[in-house]
């Protein structure tokens, strides 16, 4: 490189930089990647970079993209500087007044990692006070031919004001960063107040819509249990009128057994009327077989009676027996209406008991 890096100070001699990766990215940028080791307790400013650019010596300050300020002990740092020079060496970064690192030429480093020991700015040399020389007795004057040219007895103080200027300039860029750094505190200050009001507003737009919603579920668990009583209340009467069915129910089974039982005696009754009226029929068929038989007889009789008639009106005339016939019996029409009579009866005496079962049944 150009110079030669001064001593680190005792306070900065623990810290190093371990680069990983220095190199010109496609959008006119220098990346820097690597870890502070040492730097415990220690806030960067916003860092920069100066390099050489040919006859040009030029100065960048680090993008607020990665805020590189924030180093934590051995972990990743990133930064990133705008560039747009081509050629560039004695590139030295810095990221505190009193912290800062020579880098080697962008791309150069490879994919091994670099330890770079800490390389303070230069200190301003204090320029030495005149001091005025005691009055002596003017001496004689030498002959200018013979004594040599003295050196100007300015040119040490020149020297020496430019050193300090170079200084003074170093520390009004250090001042600048810190400028900038304290302005992006105030503006990250800002924000996060800003973030702050609005994560107030909307906690409060929460607690509202959260009260909102309380009031809402207090009114629904409110019309819940008006709802649970009404149901309560209808499952009541429901309890109620089922009890009540189920007596009815049993009323009307032991109703329903009575009925069976009454209805059972009657079944058993119209049985042997049943069984009566089987046997009357019987007879009366019987009595119907004898009366056919007494009738058949009698159509003989009338047959024969005819026959006998013919038989004496084919006799010659002369005196005739009269004989008198004993009058056919009376009951013979009365035969046929004594029959229907008894056979009338039977079917009243078999539609009663039907009549009287199915009035029974209906009144049930």
């Amino acid at each position: 490189m150009g110079h030669s890096p001064t001593p680190a100070t005792s306070a900065t001699a623990s810290i190093f930089f371990e680069l990983d990766r220095f190199e010109r990215a496609d959008d006119n940028r220098l990346v820097l990647t690597g870890r502070w080791y040492g730097v415990r307790g220690r806030r960067f400013v916003r860092p920069s970079l100066s390099l050489v650019s040919g006859e040009d010596k030029l100065r960048a300050l680090a993008d607020l993209e990665h805020k590189p300020w924030a180093a934590e002990e051995g972990e990743e740092w990133h930064a990133a500087f705008p560039c747009t020079a081509e050629d560039v060496a004695e590139v030295q970064l810095a990221v505190a007044p009193d912290i800062a690192v020579q880098l080697p030429d962008p791309g150069a480093n490879g994919s091994s990692p670099r330890r770079l020991e800490v390389v303070p700015p230069p200190r301003p040399t204090r320029r030495a006070k005149p001091t005025l020389a005691r009055r002596s007795p003017k001496p004689a004057t030498p002959d200018p031919a013979t004594e040599p040219p003295s050196p100007s007895p300015a040119a040490p103080e020149l020297a020496d004001a430019r050193r300090s200027l170079s200084a003074l300039r170093q520390r009004v860029e250090q001042l600048q960063g810190e400028l900038e750094l304290a302005q992006a505190e105030r503006y990250e200050l800002k924000a996060a107040f800003n973030k702050r009001d609005a994560t107030v507003q909307e906690l409060r737009q929460a607690r509202s819509e959260w009260e909102d919603a309380e009031r809402d579920r207090t009114r629904t668990e409110q019309q819940h249990e008006r709802e649970l009583a009404q149901r309560e209340a209808v499952l009541g009467e429901r309890e109620t009128a089922l009890d009540k069915r189920g007596h009815a129910l049993t009323d009307r089974e032991a109703a329903l057994g009575d009925r069976n039982r009454v209805l059972d005696q009657r079944e058993a009754a119209l049985s042997r009327e049943g069984t009566s009226l089987n046997q009357r029929e019987s007879k009366l068929s019987q009595r119907e077989r004898e009366l056919a038989q007494r009738d058949s007889k009698l159509s003989e009789r009338d047959r024969a009676l005819g026959e006998r008639e013919q038989a004496l009106a084919a006799r010659p005339a002369g005196p005739r027996t009269v004989s008198v016939r004993p009058d056919p019996p009376a009951d013979r029409p009365r035969s046929d209406w004594a029959t229907w009579l008894q056979r009338g009866f039977a079917v009243v005496f078999l539609l009663v008991p039907i009549v009287a079962v199915l009035v029974l049944t209906k009144a049930l």
